[in-house]
């Protein structure tokens, strides 16, 4: 054979094809040598197509993605799915609530592999509630307020519950009288005071000067509410003050004042009222039909009717609260009670009433004479175990008050009278000038629980209507 006839044009072998080598013919006839094949050489795995990528906290990553160096075939790119966020500690930012001022409380919390942010809250903090303490001018001595300079007049917001210290030093020549509330009560004669703030108040210093000099001469009822204040007189003016009426007080006979001859003054005085007891008006106490009812540690036998201010106890085997009968207002607690006479008054036996201070009305009365008539608002308060007394008093005003409360003093419209002492029963003495019209009040009690804490309890308002 001529072997110069080209049968089949050799082939390079590819990765994925096969190869052949040339094959030659007979250039007279068909024969052609053997047709030999080159086996497909396979990817050659050493090229780089995507190299690998870490997955992050929010970015998807890959496995390297290898590919043939002699044609264009790659793996399959593998992918690894984004790792998300790994939640880090916590940070809390608090914005303390100030008086009138909302704060807030915000917590963030950030990755912590990346440093991003995750979540972020923002809780409000209720602005605090506070109330306004001033002091009036004064010419006779150094005045602070919480350790401010209020000498000259001033005033200052608090948070409600602050105790809060009113300190008076007189100047040469001057001493120092004693602490009015809302021009109403002589609260404190130390010079320093400290009280619970409450409601909005309006304290005055009262001082006096030596002999031959002003001085201030107050005349207070027997609840040391003021009756009327003479400020800049002296030693020879003070005779001619014209001395108030003593208040009627029920149950009791004016006597005069504890001071009558003026003359004597010459000095800062508080004159206080003087009364006898009325032993012909009787007032009806009511209790259950088996109770023991005591005065002045003997036994009394029915009908109970005993004069105004008389101390009464009564003692029930078995009885775990006392409360005016017919409500559940709370009068003592335990077998046995003990209270001043101020009106007709009936009580009974209670179950299943926590045992926690409480405050009641028990009644008002008109008193003074044709043209100046006034009512007195009386109440009492009973505290109970684990509790400590802070400050009692009245809210007040025209018409009818409703529901009024410490938070809504404002000393015009809305006004509060305090208790000097922690005495259990106390009064109010409260008129209109142009005699006609209603006036009403309730009474408030706070106290402390073992925690510190203050609560406020309030009796219903009691009206007092000229005429009825």
């Amino acid at each position: 054979h001529n072997r110069d006839r080209v049968v089949t044009p050799a082939k390079e072998a590819t990765c994925t094809e096969a190869g052949n080598e040339v094959q030659m013919g007979c250039s007279r006839c068909d024969d052609a040598d053997e047709l030999v094949t080159i086996k497909e050489l396979g990817h050659n795995r050493d090229r780089v197509v995507t190299p690998a990528k870490e997955a992050t906290c929010t970015e998807a990553g890959n496995e390297v993605q290898m590919g043939c160096s002699r044609c264009d075939d790659a793996d399959k790119l593998v992918t690894i799915s984004a790792k998300g966020h790994t939640p880090g500690t916590p940070v809390i930012t608090t914005v303390p609530a100030e008086i009138d001022k909302a704060g807030s409380v915000t917590t963030v919390v950030n990755c912590a592999v990346c440093g991003a942010e995750i979540s972020k809250t923002v809780d409000t903090i209720e602005a605090l509630v506070g109330y306004t303490v001033s002091v009036d001018k004064t010419d006779l001595g150094y005045v602070t307020l919480d350790g401010t300079d209020v000498s000259t007049g001033g005033s200052a917001k608090f948070v409600e519950g602050s105790k809060v210290t009113l300190t008076a030093t007189p100047v040469e020549g001057a001493t120092f009288v004693g602490w009015t509330a809302n021009g109403t009560t002589l609260v404190s004669t130390a010079p320093t005071f400290t009280t619970t703030v409450l409601a909005n108040i309006n304290f005055t210093p009262v001082f006096e000067l030596a002999s031959g000099n002003t001085f201030t001469v107050q005349y207070v009822d027997a609840y040391g509410n003021v009756v009327d204040i003479f400020p800049d007189v002296t030693a020879e003016t003070v005779v001619d003050i014209k001395v108030p009426a003593v208040p009627n007080r029920p149950g009791y006979t004016a006597e005069g004042w504890s001071i009558t001859d003026l003359s004597t003054v010459n000095s800062s005085a508080v004159i206080t009222a003087q009364y006898s007891k009325n032993t012909t008006d009787l007032y009806t106490v009511t209790v259950p039909e088996s109770a023991t009812v005591m005065v002045n540690g003997a036994v009394v036998e029915a009908p109970y009717e005993f004069p105004f201010d008389t101390k009464v106890t009564v003692s029930l085997a078995g009885t775990e609260t006392w409360v005016m009968a017919g409500t559940d207002t709370a009068i003592g607690y335990g077998e046995e009670v003990s209270f001043y006479v101020t009106a007709d008054i009936a009580i009974e036996a209670a179950e299943g009433i926590t045992a926690t201070p409480s405050v009641a009305m028990v009644g008002v009365d008109s008193i003074g004479a044709a043209g100046s008539v006034q009512a007195m608002f009386k109440a009492t308060r009973t505290m109970a175990d684990g509790y400590t007394f802070v400050q009692a008093g009245f809210i007040y005003g025209k018409g009818n008050i409703g529901d009024a409360k410490l938070a809504d003093v404002n000393n015009s419209t809305i006004k509060a009278s305090y208790v000097k002492t922690s005495v259990e029963q106390f009064s109010l003495t409260y008129g209109l000038r142009a005699q006609s019209g209603t006036v009403s009040a309730r009474a408030f009690l706070v106290y402390a629980d073992a925690d510190g804490a203050n609560h406020v309890v309030y009796t219903q308002a009691e009206p007092y209507t000229y005429g009825a």
